[in-house]
């Protein structure tokens, strides 16, 4: 084994950094040593006694030899303990080796031959394996003559049989060595590769108490290559602040306890080391501990990586993503702002939404209607509609605007003198009708005379109607509804809204707060929001108490002096429209040829004006109209007679339009009643509501405003063969202009001006649904609701249908 013959000086090489270390010289340096001071102290105690009976026997010269060939083994292991070169070659152990062995062979004979044996073996493992095997040849050539003079020739050649044998064996074994040496030296190179390749280091600690570093640990820590390890403690270069917690893990993994012969991974960790310049070095380390055969710790390998750089751009990140965090709070910050500001408008607008649409809708009727109005108490009345709408729309559109500023604080309230009793009146006229339908009685106390608040009639109003609307939604079936107005002693006015219900647990404490709504599915909890805003806006107070004795809203405002203005109202008419008697019986000259014509019809809508459209729309056709406030009104109706059609509003207070229709139908099942045509009648023009109604089973959905013709279809009645006198007069002149529309329109559209199609578009729509031509308008409103990324071809083609639909319907009706 050629690698622990190796001498000191081989082992120890000069103190130079290799640009690429050779493991097998490491091996060797790390092993070789320690095995030839045991080989030579083995020697030296086996050598020992046979140069002392040589002495005592007088052999003084095979004495000496055997002294000298053991005092330069110990003198060589001695020198190798203390780190230091070889006093002697080893080589120079032969030369007495073989005078003792020639000498003891020549005067003893057979027991010298014998030595030889050991020698052979001494020699092979003390030397390199050629100077070793030259040496054992001589050594053989010795004891040949020898044998042959003591032993004659038959022993001769059995002693140099077994010697050649001896010789034979001790290289084989040689061999058997080096070749687990080379395998375990290919071991350590790929072991070697895989921790370069991780640029890891290694600490190995024995249970005698010894550390072994390699050299990437050394790099890491900053020492040198060579420099001597055997006075570290591994824990002086754990810096400060973690080496308590790491010499507490790893004293604790020493301790552990596992199967024999076994190795155990231990948790990884990070932790910082000390650099030789002073610097941290953060590592990642893992550990495997290796037991014995009665399971206790062996060894303890550790490795290490550096990971400092990971660390830094960690901690690099963790302040970018502060930076970041910081600033996107700031724009978090900005960006609820600008979404309470939004939200504030879509609240508003949809609390508008269904109230602005329904008198619009009524107003969006009227032109043709008083074309066809035969009296001029029917034109008066559908004047007197179209103004008390569009007064109502008005207000609301500044009430909507006015709810944003009194959130932002910018509201300038224009105070009055505001009659609340009058106020209280309408609003409980406005909801007789809804309260009939739930056999719930709504009661007026007031002084006599008037009890004027100091505020503004519109936010008056809408904070009134909004208090008796919920108490009247919340009342139980029978029960009363009671407003109360009376003047306090402290020059201020109160409103009392009471009902028999209690208000839900769950939302009495924030019964005031922004969007607080139970058991209302289309709520928005914005009505007691929006009512205690607008009454705090004008100086005052809105307060509820609920319990066993029902539910009460408390509205305080400052009374009005004496001197206050009155303003004119536009909000608290004397009376509501009356609507237009139905004529029941066909008239002789009706407009409409009767095919299977409906013979009863249900209109259901809250809204009176909505109500008056179509009861006017329909006054002239052979029918019975009857009509409710609510969907629960309309099953008391349906329970008395079956209707034909019902034409059914979604959105009402009480019971809207989907409950009441899924009722409708159960009810009709349970009579064995024929199913009445139900048509959703909405101001809703979207997909969504109109998937919503058809997945609900509702037959038709018409939008408000509805056609005349869409009405005759809906009911089964042919439409109208003829334009009236007056109209037909105005064709000419309204044809020609139409004609002018299209050619700029279709010009429009080849020249791929998008936004001037679209407004060509919508204008003829509009006027050719109001001269009675709703297939031509449904073409113009395909072109105004073309998609922006339409292509020119498909808008060129529709624009030429429009065309052809005009010269088809529109013009022949000229004639």
């Amino acid at each position: 084994m050629s690698i622990y013959t190796s001498t000191l000086s081989e082992l120890v090489p000069e103190r130079t950094e290799p640009a690429a270390p050779d493991l097998k010289a490491e091996f060797v340096r790390a092993y070789g040593p320690r095995v030839f001071v045991a080989l030579a102290v083995a020697g030296a105690l086996f050598l020992l006694p046979f140069s002392l009976h040589n002495f005592n026997q007088g052999r003084t010269v095979i004495g000496v030899a055997a002294a000298l060939v053991m005092a330069c083994l110990l003198a060589n292991a001695w020198s190798t303990v203390r780190g230091r070169r070889q006093l002697l070659p080893t080589g120079s152990i032969f030369l007495p080796t073989l005078v003792a062995l020639g000498t003891a062979m020549y005067e003893q004979g057979l027991v010298g031959i014998l030595w030889s044996y050991a020698a052979i073996l001494l020699i092979h493992f003390a030397l390199p394996r050629r100077m070793a095997n030259a040496f054992n040849a001589a050594i053989v050539l010795l004891a040949i003559p020898m044998a042959y003079m003591h032993l004659g020739p038959e022993v001769t050649v059995r002693v140099a049989a077994t010697m050649a044998l001896t010789v034979l064996f001790t290289n084989i074994f040689s061999f058997i060595a080096d070749a687990r040496q080379r395998k375990e030296v290919e071991q350590r190179q790929r072991l070697d590769l895989i921790v370069r390749g991780t640029h890891s280091g290694t600490l190995e600690w024995h249970a005698n108490g010894t550390y072994g570093f390699s050299r990437r640990l050394r790099q890491i820590l900053g020492r040198g290559t060579y420099e001597d390890s055997r006075s570290w403690d591994f824990f002086d270069f754990v810096h400060p602040h973690d080496r308590e917690r790491v010499q507490a893990a790893m004293h604790a993994q020493l301790r552990t306890k596992g199967k024999p012969r076994s190795v155990v991974h231990m948790p990884p960790d990070d932790f910082r080391l000390l650099h030789v310049s002073g610097a941290t070095v953060w590592v990642h380390s893992e550990a495997i501990v290796v037991t014995d055969g009665r399971g206790r710790v062996r060894e303890y390998i550790a490795s290490f990586m550096d990971i400092t750089e990971r660390i830094e751009a960690q901690e690099q990140l963790l302040a970018t993503h502060e930076e970041v965090r910081r600033q996107a709070a700031q724009l978090e910050a900005q960006n609820a702002q600008l979404r309470e500001a939004v939200r504030i408008r879509e609240d508003v607008e949809r609390i508008a939404r269904h109230d602005l649409k329904a008198p619009l809708a009524s107003i969006a009727a009227v032109p043709r209607l008083l074309r066809e109005a035969r009296t001029p108490e029917e034109r008066e009345q559908l004047l007197s509609m179209v103004e008390r709408a569009s007064m109502r729309v008005l207000s609301m559109v500044n009430l909507s605007l006015d709810l944003h500023r009194m959130e932002a604080g910018g509201y300038e309230v224009r105070a009055q003198a505001v009659d609340l009793v009058a106020i209280a009146h309408t609003v409980a006229q406005e909801l007789r009708s809804q309260a009939q339908s739930k056999q719930v009685a709504i009661e007026v106390e007031a002084p006599v005379g008037a009890a004027c608040a100091l505020g503004e009639e519109l936010l008056c109003y809408s904070i009134l109607a909004n208090l008796a609307k919920n108490a009247l939604e919340a009342s139980p079936d029978g029960e009363a509804v009671r407003i109360r107005v009376g003047v306090l002693q402290d020059s201020r006015v109160s409103v009392q809204v009471h009902n028999a219900g209690q208000v839900a647990a769950a939302v009495r404490t924030r019964f005031f707060e922004k969007y607080a709504t139970f058991g209302k599915p289309a709520g928005t909890g914005l009505g007691a929001y929006s009512a205690r805003l607008m009454a705090r806006i004008q100086q005052g107070e809105l307060e509820m108490a609920t319990g066993e004795e029902g539910t009460t809203l408390l509205l305080t405002l400052p009374a009005a002096p004496a001197a206050a203005p009155m303003g004119a109202s536009l909000l608290v008419p004397s009376r509501l429209p009356a609507f237009v008697a139905p004529e029941l019986s066909a008239q002789g000259d009706a407009p409409v040829s009767a095919a299977r014509a409906a013979a009863s019809v249900l209109l259901v809508d809250d809204d009176p004006y909505n109500l008056l459209v179509l009861r006017t729309m329909l006054a002239h056709l052979p029918l019975r109209l009857a009509e409710s406030v609510n969907g629960r009104a309309a099953l008391d109706c349906v329970t008395r007679e079956r209707p034909d059609v019902v034409f059914m509003d979604l959105q009402m207070p009480i019971m809207g339009g989907l409950e009441t229709l899924g009722r409708l139908r159960q009810l009709q099942r349970e009579r064995g009643d024929k199913p009445s045509v139900v048509v959703a009648f909405s101001a809703r023009d979207d997909d969504v509501s109109r998937r919503q109604c058809a997945q609900a089973g509702f037959d038709h959905y018409l939008v408000k405003p509805a056609a005349l013709e869409d009405l005759l279809r809906v009911l089964g009645l042919a439409p109208k063969p003829a334009l009236d006198a007056d109209v037909r007069a105005e064709l000419p002149g309204f044809i020609a202009s139409r004609r002018e529309l299209l050619a700029a329109l279709c010009e429009a559209a080849r020249a791929g001006d998008g936004d001037e199609t679209r407004r060509l578009a919508h204008k003829l729509a509009g006027s050719l649904r109001m001269y009675g031509f709703p297939q031509a308008a449904d073409e113009a409103r395909a072109v105004e609701r073309a998609p922006a990324d339409v292509s020119l071809q498909w808008l060129a083609a529709r624009c030429d249908a429009l065309r052809e639909r005009f010269e088809r319907d529109v013009v022949p009706a000229a004639a």
